[in-house]
């Protein structure tokens, strides 16, 4: 059997409509063959049909239908990429909508995924930031929170009972040691830790978040107990 077959036959028996990423495939099951040469056959493959393209690299078995192949869905190349729990997080206003913090929403979705190894990518409208991490329900919970701090004032008809309803949620959730970790991998503001400080102490949390930030500055926490007051 020829390379271009062997590698043809490796590239058809992947699961149908799961991208897969050309490089990835060429270090797992190329062997003895030039790169070069690879992509020649994948280049090949794609003109009949056999495999379709989704970016620069980036490919996929086609599900066929008698008018040609069924392009992959949006959800599909998501499920593509994060195929378990705790593989990735979504963020951005896809996560506010998720939570009902908003009911706007967005043709860009924003992923961080520990899936891809040391890479960023974009794929249509979906963007996926590696992060060096394990996920758990606590870093989730924290990741999610710092999010929402963060672009607390940005929120577009931001909901104040599902706001104070995730609030609350860190009394059962909230870990210091995840959330060190976390602020290891994402640099988040100085106002934000601030702010998720705050809303600890409020809840009586205890944390060691004051080792990120000066005594000395006065940082902008928008005024949210207000509205948890009214809400309970």
């Amino acid at each position: 059997m020829t390379y271009s077959k062997v590698i043809e036959s490796k590239i058809m028996n992947l699961p149908v409509n799961e991208i897969f990423f050309a490089s990835e495939k060429y270090e797992i099951f190329v062997e003895g063959v030039t790169e070069l040469n690879y992509y020649k056959v994948l280049e090949r493959m794609y003109k009949k049909n056999k495999i379709a393209k989704v970016s620069k690299g980036i490919y996929y078995i086609p599900k066929k239908s008698k008018f040609g192949n069924i392009p992959i869905s949006e959800s599909e190349i998501i499920n593509s990429i994060i195929k378990e729990k705790y593989e990735g997080i979504e963020i951005g206003y896809g996560l506010y909508n998720s939570l009902g913090l908003t009911t706007q929403i967005t043709k860009h979705r924003n992923f961080y995924c520990n899936s891809i190894y040391n890479t960023n990518k974009k794929i249509k409208s979906n963007f996926f930031e590696y992060l060096n991490m394990e996920f758990n329900e606590n870093n989730i919970c924290t990741i999610q929170t710092l999010e929402i701090l963060q672009n607390y004032s940005k929120i577009e008809n931001l909901n104040n009972a599902a706001f104070i309803k995730h609030i609350n949620i860190l009394k059962t959730c909230y870990n210091d040691s995840e959330t060190n970790k976390v602020l290891k991998q994402i640099k988040y503001k100085k106002s934000t830790i601030a702010f998720l400080q705050e809303l600890l102490e409020y809840l009586n949390i205890q944390n060691t978040l004051e080792k990120y930030l000066s005594k000395l500055s006065k940082y902008n926490i928008p005024n949210w107990k207000e509205n948890y007051e009214i809400t309970y």
